[in-house]
């Protein structure tokens, strides 16, 4: 947010809200009947969640086109952090 980059959040569980049926591969995230973020159900489940200066709708796009890539990302970023522990 400093440095005004857009940003997004994905995890392995959700901290709250309900999954609904939304489109094939993909379920809306829904806390107190307000939507919070998307759940991809291809492979195994990540939930997706907006963060600085990013919608749903911009953030429903950016899983369509680079959902795959951000998953990559994650894992490579994931394995250098525990290879400097």
């Amino acid at each position: 947010m400093v440095l005004g980059i857009p940003s997004i959040g994905i995890a392995k569980s959700a901290l709250i809200g309900k999954k609904l049926d939304y489109k094939i591969g993909l379920e809306e995230l829904s806390c107190d009947d307000q939507d919070v973020g998307f759940v991809t159900t291809f492979n195994d489940h990540r939930f997706w969640s907006p963060g600085y200066s990013v919608s749903l709708k911009n953030l429903e796009e950016i899983i369509s086109q680079y959902g795959n890539t951000c998953l990559e990302a994650m894992k490579v970023a994931h394995k250098l952090a525990n290879a400097q522990l």
